[in-house]
């Protein structure tokens, strides 16, 4: 597991991987996009690969367009605060 830098007890970030479309992405295509990563990630072999690479697989209620979109936009709130702080040292 990542140990976090001494003088920095708070902070907590972990990476994590998406796929975005572009703008204007026509609903059923981003519905089709989302449900054909969820079946892959969902299947045994792709969960042994990514946990042998260090990955961790979110629960598939925390996967898809939604999710994302909370998940950016929660650690954007949390974490723009402290880039802002530290750009003005």
């Amino acid at each position: 597991m990542y140990q976090l830098p001494k003088g920095l007890p708070e902070f907590d970030c972990a990476p994590f991987y998406a796929v975005f479309v572009p703008s204007g992405t026509p609903q059923s295509v981003i519905d089709r996009l989302a449900e054909a990563l969820n079946k892959g990630l969902s299947e045994d072999s792709v969960q042994k690969r990514l946990a042998d690479l260090g990955a961790d697989i979110v629960e598939p209620d925390r996967r898809g367009p939604k999710a994302l979109a909370n998940l950016i936009k929660s650690e954007s709130a949390r974490l723009m605060p402290i880039l802002r702080e530290a750009a003005e040292k």
